[in-house]
């Protein structure tokens, strides 16, 4: 909690450092024209056109609400199979044991993660494509809910959520990528409309998956 708190204290000066440094930095100014400010549902109702107009666009709404499923499906399964293993070893401190469990699993998945970006994300891009390196995660979670189903423990669900991470980092890398395919008059719309929208819609779904099977 402490450091927590220490933390979240550090923010402050380092914004308020930031905003002093900006001050300095010269900028031009631009006239822009005065337009109505648009509700809140009309920019949904925007986004939604802009995506649904193009037919990229179109499936990559698709590809994000079901990738967004799937990893609430997979988080649960992951989280559960922690759980499950610790409850098998009869452990007093069950609850610290759980918590340093994951804690644990977080630094190695974040370093696997870190790692792969830093050395072989723009090289895998670079030879399987934009579309390809999007397809890899959904493929690697596909095989990884097939080993969970025919074979649910501690270690399936460790290498699923580790493969998952790792791909994680270059089919977001290429999603982001994709995003200059769209004209630049639309982009920014569109990517509004994806990850604000598209990915919490995703997650509900999926939550509201796991809450009802």
């Amino acid at each position: 909690l402490f450091i927590w708190v220490i933390a979240v204290l550090l923010i402050v000066p380092i914004i308020l450092g930031f905003r002093t440094y900006a001050m300095k930095v010269p900028f031009l100014e631009f006239k822009k024209k005065k337009h109505a400010p648009e509700s809140r549902v009309k920019q949904i109702v925007k986004g939604y056109k802009i995506v649904h107009s193009v037919p990229f666009l179109k499936g990559l709404l698709g590809v994000v609400i079901l990738s967004w499923i799937l990893i609430n499906l997979l988080e649960f399964q992951y989280i559960g199979a922690i759980e499950h293993s610790i409850e098998n070893r009869g452990a007093v401190n069950a609850e610290q044991m759980f918590t340093q469990t994951l804690g644990f699993l977080h630094i190695i998945f974040s370093a696997s993660a870190l790692f792969v970006q830093l050395i072989f994300a723009s090289r895998f891009i670079k030879t399987l494509g934009i579309i390809r390196s999007m397809l890899l995660q959904p493929i690697v979670m596909f095989f990884n809910f097939i080993a969970l189903t025919l074979h649910f423990n501690f270690f399936s669900a460790v290498i699923a959520k580790t493969s998952f991470e790792i791909t994680h980092i270059i089919s977001q890398n290429a999603y982001h990528s994709s995003y200059y395919a769209v004209p630049h008059g639309i982009r920014e719309n569109a990517k509004e409309f994806l990850e604000g929208i598209a990915k919490p819609f995703g997650a509900i779904i999926g939550m509201i998956l796991l809450l009802n099977f």
